[in-house]
């Protein structure tokens, strides 16, 4: 592979036990003067703000809840180096209203991929509490990061790994097993259809897929990251995951002038949905500008949404939210028909320039089926101020966000300053 993830490559419970909040106050504090001790004091949803822009250059908080997540029994400290970094991939309220959350485990003893370790965790109660996050195979036979965390419905999901060979997995039973397992379908030019976000999937009835989309990308031989644009594409499924037909090359590419010179450029791994009126959204991860070219770091990637009014078959021309820091997008269509559209905020990028030290995730509203967003409107989640003295210093990873089924968003994204998962629970103002 000849992609920016090979040169990244190179470069590189039982259920808890109850929350505070489930406990009186009295006999939290009581404990606390008391010294005594209880490792639940710092699990489940604590109060947090969020920012909302205001449309006038300010920002307005909003109240909401946070959380993190982390891998291991929390006896060793995280800057030990045995402690395992855990990164978030997917997560997804079922139809038994249980969440899963599914990442990786990453071991540095061993080489990328087998270093990745799939790895899930399961709440019911709205993700104040959680099981241990486990191995899905504890064998390591299961390695790479899982990508495309898609709930087929009536217990059955499934996803991709990020490795080589890259493989599905499939589980029937609300992602307790997974030994269904098959090779991964290439892409028409024979290379690997590479993924990162959210299938668009049609439901029957019943709650279960009938029908999935899924945006992918790759460098055929001869193209490069970061000057040669990705080739997106977009392909379909009708017997949930199993088999790919229909694939098309979406023209979701945009022209940058930049010193005297044209650049040509085009995106990468994306999330689809379907929009109340039945359109086809997808939001993008667009390639870098030129001016970044020099850093050949795909964290300066951006984000462009383009909409289909005919089932895949042509595409309105991008357009562009974030030209370069914000990128792994996951979109949601609320019960109103708005569109939340959810991202990292790797590098707060404006005008071509570092804007601030801010990092975490960050979320834009559409109310017209993805033509326009709200971005004088648009939120922070989660964020933080980070720097370590490099240029465009890397403080967080990949997010991921669910619907609720009591009305609020599940964002998710990869904290690696303290190397676990950052949760924000929050609701859009709609």
């Amino acid at each position: 592979m000849s992609d920016r993830r090979t040169f990244l490559k190179q470069a590189g419970l039982m259920m808890a036990l109850g929350s505070p909040a489930s406990r009186p106050a009295s006999a939290a504090v009581a404990a606390s003067l008391s010294g005594e001790s209880s490792e639940s004091d710092h699990r489940g949803w604590k109060p947090t703000w969020i920012k909302q822009a205001d449309g006038k250059n300010g920002w307005v908080l909003r109240p909401a809840q946070i959380q993190f997540l982390h891998h291991g029994d929390g006896k060793l400290p995280y800057f030990d180096a045995k402690f395992m970094q855990f990164m978030p991939f997917g997560v997804q309220q079922m139809d038994n209203r249980e969440i899963a959350l599914i990442g990786a485990v990453n071991d540095e003893s061993k080489k990328w991929p087998r270093s990745q370790l799939p790895a899930i965790a399961f709440s019911q109660d709205l993700g104040n509490r959680w099981t241990p996050i486990k191995r899905i195979d504890e064998t390591e036979t299961c390695y790479g990061r899982p990508m495309l965390f898609t709930d087929l419905g009536g217990g059955n999901l499934m996803f991709q790994t990020e490795a080589e060979p890259a493989m599905q997995y499939f589980s029937h039973d609300y992602g307790r097993t997974w030994t269904d397992r098959q090779p991964l379908q290439p892409a028409s030019n024979g290379e690997v259809f590479n993924v990162e976000g959210s299938a668009l999937v049609d439901r029957d009835a019943s709650g279960r897929a009938k029908r999935i989309a899924v945006a992918g990308y790759n460098y055929p031989k001869g193209r490069q990251f970061p000057k040669d644009p990705a080739v997106a594409m977009l392909r379909w499924s009708e017997d949930q995951g199993r088999t790919w037909v229909r694939e098309t090359q979406p023209d979701w590419n945009w022209a940058e002038k930049y010193e005297g010179q044209s650049y040509r450029h085009g995106t990468g791994e994306g999330s689809l949905v379907r929009a109340k009126n039945g359109w086809i959204v997808a939001a993008l991860r667009a390639d870098m500008p030129a001016k970044f070219y020099p850093y050949h770091n795909d964290n300066l990637m951006g984000i462009g949404v383009s909409v289909s009014k005919d089932e895949g078959k042509t595409w309105t021309a991008l357009q562009m939210l974030h030209h370069a820091g914000r990128m792994h997008t996951h979109l949601i269509v609320l019960p109103g028909g708005q569109i939340v559209l959810t991202y990292i905020m790797r590098q707060d990028v404006e005008a071509g320039r570092l804007a601030s030290y801010r990092r975490g995730a960050g979320a834009v509203l559409s109310s017209d089926n993805g033509l326009t967003w709200d971005m004088d409107h648009r939120y922070l989640l989660g964020d933080f101020e980070f720097a370590d003295g490099t240029p465009f210093a890397l403080a967080c990873g990949h997010q991921w966000s669910a619907l609720l089924h009591d009305g609020s968003v599940l964002t998710v994204f990869g904290h690696y300053a303290s190397k676990g998962a950052c949760l924000v629970k929050w609701k859009p103002r709609v």
